[in-house]
């Protein structure tokens, strides 16, 4: 499978909410991004995260295990807010 199929499956707006509907999240210790992974921010530990290949995203814990993915980036970004507000407590 290429690169560029998968990518162009991935864009498309009904592969993608399809994509979220039949992998749930499922808290998973990961090694933290250090392949294939873009950090976009960190805060408190937190770590918001796009894959280069798919384009996805994800929210890594302090420890490391995923919290949250989606494929849409605006809705990520709410979900991250709202770990990282909770973290501060």
């Amino acid at each position: 499978m290429s690169n560029q199929w998968m990518q162009g499956i991935l864009r498309s707006k009904k592969s993608k909410e399809l994509l979220y509907m039949l992998f749930p999240n499922l808290p998973t210790k990961t090694l933290g991004g250090s392949f294939f992974w873009d950090t976009l921010d960190r805060k408190n530990g937190w770590k918001l995260q796009k894959n280069l290949i798919t384009e996805h995203y994800r929210i890594l814990d302090p420890e490391n295990v995923r919290q949250a993915w989606s494929p849409d980036e605006s809705s990520i970004w709410r979900t991250f807010r709202k770990f990282t507000l909770v973290s501060q407590d």
